[in-house]
């Protein structure tokens, strides 16, 4: 790595990120700037540790969707017969789908290729299960540098594991940085394939920070709407098939009394490996005789009471609640969220400049920057590792290097 990039003051990032739900890439290009930071304005609570956060501006943000062969592909990667030749393939393919958002993304933004620090890339998690030691992600961060001619930072998650982690959630960092405050305990949610909260208790520090994985998100709604619909639905638009159901409560009552994720304390983390397809067919043969609509009605309700049990195990305060992820668009699941978990508002992540749909993809532009300050970024009292680590790996541009970009158009 170049160190001159630990003396900037103020640089571009470009954040990427590809959830659980494997519909697209979200691309946020965003303009750091050092002022020393800090939103503990001396309340205690980080057991010693330097924290410090850049002032941050989101420039130009765009949304990728893959397109239906992509997300078959993508799909095949969640089966646990996938070869190991088709993993490789994969990491490969998708590097060239990330490369070509973020080359995109700088094009209609008109900025250079050099004027960007690096690229905080995700990936896409194939597999993750944390308590073997165990987290993947793919999409080959020397081909992204390759097609953009940018630096990459990536595989943010290993490192955490590897210390005692979850590696899930990392967001926490984010969500204490810009939404901590001193005179409010907030909650922020993010529905994604899986849904996942942070607390942020009134004027705590980031050592007093809670998080973890809640349960099914998107994920679980999803695959039930395209089985219902034979394929013609990718999601419940708005939870409008939802809202014309009615749920099966003796139904969702057995599920919740039999899950043992949900009933466990965080730190804890979960994917598909837990709330995919096989949960999905046996929980489709507790609603055997129901409608279509009563069945999306049933799920939509099981994931919001499950949003709200995760809530209530950590907070026992009046709350607000913040809202960001695709599901945030269900509206059936924000009326039984919010019938559930009882928050004193809710809050738009817009009110503090962060748009919902890039609030992840902002995340882990932030994450790039602070790992070329060298700074740690889990946060132990979240994921459960025995102490903060810099997440990331460096793959420095060829291109950049040698003067010359691959072509993105032919990827």
């Amino acid at each position: 790595m170049n160190w001159q990039r630990l003396h900037l003051r103020s640089g571009l990032v470009v954040g990427m990120m590809s959830g659980t739900s494997g519909d697209g890439v979200d691309v946020a290009l965003v303009r750091f700037t050092e002022d020393g930071h800090s939103p503990d304005n001396g309340c205690g609570g980080n057991n010693g540790r330097q924290v410090i956060f850049p002032q941050m501006e989101l420039i130009s943000s765009l949304y990728v969707p893959y397109s239906n062969a992509q997300r078959r592909q993508v799909f095949e990667l969640f089966k646990p017969t996938v070869s190991a030749r088709y993993v490789a393939e994969m990491d490969v393919e998708i590097g060239k789908w990330f490369g070509a958002a973020a080359a995109k993304l700088l094009a209609e933004a008109g900025v250079k290729f050099e004027d960007i620090v690096a690229i905080g890339s995700h990936g896409q998690t194939v597999y993750h299960a944390p308590d073997r030691g165990i987290t993947v992600q793919i999409g080959n961060p020397a081909v992204i540098a390759a097609v953009t001619g940018c630096s990459v930072v990536s595989d943010f998650r290993r490192a955490d594991v590897a210390v005692g982690g979850q590696g899930a959630p990392l967001v926490p960092y984010f969500d204490y940085a810009y939404f901590s405050s001193r005179d409010k305990t907030r909650v922020v949610l993010n529905i994604g394939g899986i849904s996942n909260i942070t607390v942020l208790p009134q004027g705590a520090g980031i050592g007093q920070v809670a998080a973890f994985d809640t349960g099914p998100g998107n994920m679980l709604l999803d695959a039930l709407a395209q089985t219902l619909s034979d394929g013609e639905l990718a999601f419940d638009c708005d939870g409008q098939l939802a809202a014309q159901g009615t749920p099966a409560a003796e139904v969702i009552d057995g599920w919740i009394a039999r899950d043992k994720y949900v009933h466990r304390t965080g730190p804890k983390s979960t994917g598909r490996e837990q709330y995919g397809t096989e949960f999905l067919s046996n929980y489709q043969r507790d609603m055997t005789g129901m409608g279509a609509a009563d069945q999306m009605a049933t799920l939509t309700q099981f994931v919001a009471r499950t949003v709200a049990i995760g809530i209530h195990q950590a907070v026992k305060d009046r709350f607000e609640l913040i809202v960001s992820g695709g599901g945030r668009q269900n509206q059936m699941l924000m009326k039984w969220i919010q019938e559930f978990a009882q928050p004193e508002r809710l809050v738009r992540p817009e009110e503090q400049g962060i748009p919902s749909d890039m609030k992840e993809a902002m995340a882990f532009a932030l994450f790039a920057w602070q790992f070329v300050k060298g700074r740690a970024t889990n946060v132990p009292s979240a994921t459960g590792a025995g102490y903060p680590v810099v997440l990331g790996q460096w793959t420095p541009s060829p291109a950049a290097q040698e003067g010359y970009i691959w072509n993105s158009t032919s990827v």
